[in-house]
């Protein structure tokens, strides 16, 4: 398993401080410079960003389920869930590439069995404060689930291990305890934040002059389509076009390719041709029909999941009246 990309990783601090860390219980330790009450911050709300996606709850809701801070035995977030009468105890690491650790693991397991037995000294003032809350969970929950998110490249063995081993423990006498522990990983991550731009698949013609086809790694018809014909696409279907381009995601001043083709545009609008390897659409099917009369060119039928603008380097462009492009299906 691969460790959450940057340009993810991001995204998804960018949605964590916006969307999140405003409703955060305070922090306990704000003696530390702010600079790191900020990076912690970020990182206590990663908990409440999975509970919002798993639960489908509001980031209100899942903020307020956060008890990450010092001592907090290693439970970073506890939410009970009424309607399934499911209590849900979490750890969450938002690292850039470390896997998910034993030194990770071992604090949490401890941290649920204290929970379990319902010895609450030594837990910190956030979980005190719901502590009232808490023991009506446990008395109330048919299901006990844990959760385990990071962002990193898998979880260790050793980490796996000390799970395992808590879910077997015999002496617990919990029944609630599911055997199963729900992982939310770098992939859910993605996927997540993908879903929130999704748009319902484009449909469209798109004619391609002096075309040609290749077969592998993936079928792939390339050719010259006349720009009118994809800006008249663009006003048609607008963000639906761009629902999986990175650099739309991270918006188009933020992204520094973004900022080099509008300079190129804007400034040298002769070098756009040579400077930009065309558009790339990556479609789920691809229709060859017949050729328009008026222009010899050949039409085909595309459903994109997703049409990625290339540019071979950040300096400036211009738009021509054709483009270079290509139609492709997914590997």
């Amino acid at each position: 398993m691969t460790a959450l990309e940057p340009q993810y990783m991001a995204i998804l601090k960018q949605v964590l401080a916006e969307r999140f860390v405003p409703f955060l219980p305070p922090l306990l330790d704000t003696t530390k410079p702010i600079a790191e009450q900020q990076v912690k911050q970020i990182s206590r709300a990663f908990s409440a960003f999975a509970l919002h996606k798993l639960l489908d709850i509001t980031p209100q809701a899942a903020a307020a389920s956060v008890v990450d801070d010092f001592n907090d035995k290693g439970i970073d977030a506890i939410h009970y869930d009424e309607q399934s009468e499911t209590l849900y105890l979490l750890q969450a690491k938002l690292k850039e590439s470390e896997q998910f650790k034993q030194e990770d693991a071992l604090p949490f397991c401890e941290g649920i069995r204290l929970l379990l037995r319902q010895e609450f000294a030594g837990f910190n003032r956030n979980f005190m404060k719901r502590k009232a809350d808490i023991e009506v969970a446990l008395d109330a929950c048919s299901h006990i689930k844990l959760v385990i998110t990071y962002t990193g490249d898998g979880i260790s063995k050793t980490a796996s291990d000390a799970l395992q081993a808590l879910l077997d423990d015999e002496s617990s006498d919990e029944e609630r305890l599911d055997k199963q522990v729900i992982y939310y990983t770098a992939v859910e991550v993605v996927r997540d934040l993908l879903a929130e731009q999704a748009y319902q698949p484009v449909h469209t013609d798109i004619a391609l002059q002096k075309h040609a086809k290749v077969e592998t790694p993936r079928t792939t018809y390339y050719g010259i389509a006349r720009l009118t014909d994809l800006v008249a696409l663009h006003q048609k279907e607008g963000k639906a076009l761009y629902e999986r381009n990175i650099r739309y995601f991270l918006g188009s001043s933020r992204s520094d390719v973004n900022k080099a083709i509008k300079a190129t545009l804007r400034d040298a609008p002769a070098d756009f041709f040579y400077l930009n390897n065309g558009v790339t659409a990556v479609c789920d099917l691809i229709e060859p029909k017949g050729e328009r009369p008026e222009s010899r060119s050949s039409r085909f039928v595309v459903c994109p999941s997703s049409t990625v603008p290339r540019q071979w380097r950040p300096p400036p462009s211009s738009w021509l009246s054709t483009r270079t492009a290509a139609l492709a299906t997914p590997r």
